[in-house]
């Protein structure tokens, strides 16, 4: 499968057995695909490198997200990436080839970020140029890989307000190397999307669904019931839940098969219980950050809802 370009807060990788499963049991070969909050794309990608997506439509409310991928999949790749590597070239070392402190990483982190919020406010960024696109693009990969934990979070005017991220070393020094993906991953992406005649938007889940038929595979992952909606600054609340339920609802009738993940809380169960729906509970299991020391992790196990329309 082709990984993901963009590091996730919450990456749906481990639902693609269960999204085979259920795929299978619809003998769906080839098909259209939505996904109104893509994220990093994960299912997406699983899915295309299959060979199962005929078209795709791939929304995300986040625009700079979106201009991403349009980037990734509209530009020279070779002059895109060499101009990510040598950013991180000069955020590694000095000029003498001397490495750079921790410090030093941090100003220039403070630096890119200044620059990209200069470039996604104010809206709307969809109407930037090409070159400020492609600039955008290298700035976002930057801070994605380079931040906490790869959180994108913006703050109530709209700014990424994201932290220099940080892990200690063996003597117990800070520091924070950057690794993105190599080419070969920017161009399979690139591959998938023009192989699946992608289609990009970045508008509210109920315009991304609106073109949905019968047939269609529709794949929805909105923050979670009482989750914190970070890289918004509109929060996710019940009642867009209940809208995205109403939604669900008229694409089953229309025909669409409809995928869901979210939270095991009682809200959500009994929001999703219907006649319309199969609801499971399947094992998940995450890497948390401890809030009293943040270069320790730990595995939590939980559960969530992985929700179907009935077969």
């Amino acid at each position: 499968m082709t990984k993901p370009i963009i590091k996730w807060s919450g990456r749906k990788s481990y639902l693609t057995e269960y999204i085979d499963e259920y795929l299978i049991r619809l003998d769906k070969k080839k098909f259209n695909y939505h996904e109104p909050f893509m994220g990093s794309g994960a299912v997406f990608f699983h899915l295309a490198t299959q060979g199962n997506v005929k078209s795709s439509y791939l929304n995300d409310i986040l625009t700079e997200l979106i201009i991403v991928y349009e980037t990734i999949m509209n530009s020279n790749l070779k002059s895109l990436t060499e101009s990510i590597f040598k950013e991180i070239q000069y955020y590694s070392e000095h000029k003498n080839g001397r490495k750079r402190s921790y410090q030093s990483k941090t100003l220039i982190f403070k630096d890119w970020k200044a620059e990209f919020n200069k470039l996604i406010n104010p809206y709307p960024i969809n109407t930037l140029g090409r070159n400020k696109k492609i600039r955008l693009t290298v700035l976002f990969i930057l801070l994605n890989y380079s931040c906490f934990n790869g959180v994108y979070r913006k703050n109530p005017k709209g700014l990424f307000n994201v932290p220099h991220g940080r892990s200690a070393t063996k003597n117990g020094v800070k520091d924070n190397n950057i690794s993105i993906p190599d080419i070969s991953t920017f161009e399979e992406a690139k591959r998938l999307f023009k192989d699946t005649n992608a289609t990009f938007s970045s508008v509210n889940f109920k315009h991304a669904l609106k073109n949905v038929k019968s047939g269609d595979v529709v794949y929805l992952d909105p923050p979670y019931f009482d989750s914190v909606n970070y890289y918004n600054e509109i929060d996710f609340t019940h009642e867009h839940q209940r809208e995205l339920r109403d939604e669900m609802v008229r694409l089953v009738e229309l025909g669409a098969n409809v995928i869901m993940s979210n939270s095991k809380s009682k809200e959500c169960k009994k929001l999703f219980d219907s006649s319309h729906f199969d609801i499971r509970e399947i094992p998940v299991t995450r890497t948390i950050q401890r809030k009293k020391n943040a270069n320790r992790q730990y595995k939590e196990d939980k559960k969530e809802l992985f929700i179907t329309s009935c077969l």
